[in-house]
């Protein structure tokens, strides 16, 4: 079993939205559970740490081909899916096209 930790930070003014976009996936809960499977995530947990240099998500994740998760979210026609890649790039500033910042573990 593969484990990620990552952080995202918010675009400023956007964690009104982001807290809207989490309350719409405990509304939709057995939406999001099964498309986490469905990408191979078995466990996440969500932070959310305010600084002052702005807000960032902190995601932790264990389950299977981690690194492939965004891929499968952003090339899945399930509208759920679709919603949600949405969202993460309003307000997170992802752009599908390019590749996910470096990471590196350091220990």
């Amino acid at each position: 079993m593969e484990r990620l930790a990552f952080a995202a930070p918010i675009l400023p003014g956007k964690t009104p939205q982001w807290r809207e976009m989490v309350s719409e996936l405990k509304r939709r809960s057995s939406e999001h559970d099964a498309s986490q499977r469905d990408k191979g995530v078995e466990t996440e947990h969500v932070w959310l740490q305010e600084t002052p240099l702005g807000d960032i998500v902190i995601v932790y994740q264990e389950g299977e081909d981690l690194a492939s998760y965004m891929g499968k979210l952003l090339q899945s026609d399930v509208p759920f899916d679709r919603w949600f890649a949405a969202e993460l790039k309003e307000v997170h500033g992802f752009d599908p096209s390019q590749p996910p910042p470096r990471m590196e573990q350091i220990f």
